[in-house]
């Protein structure tokens, strides 16, 4: 299978992007994306105001929340 192109960033609005569909290609032959509105969002550019933070103890987990003004998202790291 020939490798694929890394698809560009999109800017999208956290509440859009909560809200689209997920989507799989059955024969695979793209990857994982989100459909918002007639957009397939392969990657995002996320901007938007830290509200909320949290490490664990031993430094194994951390999140952290952001609101871009329409929605607010919880990215976390382990």
């Amino acid at each position: 299978m020939p490798m694929q192109q890394r698809q560009p960033a999109q800017q999208v609005w956290m509440h859009d992007l909560l809200q689209g569909a997920d989507e799989t290609s059955p024969d695979e032959t793209e990857p994982y994306h989100i459909v918002v509105g007639d957009k397939k969002i392969f990657r995002v550019s996320v901007i938007g105001t830290v509200v909320d933070s949290y490490v664990n103890a031993d430094n194994s987990f951390s999140s952290i929340t952001l609101d871009d003004g329409t929605a607010t998202m919880r990215m976390k790291a382990f």
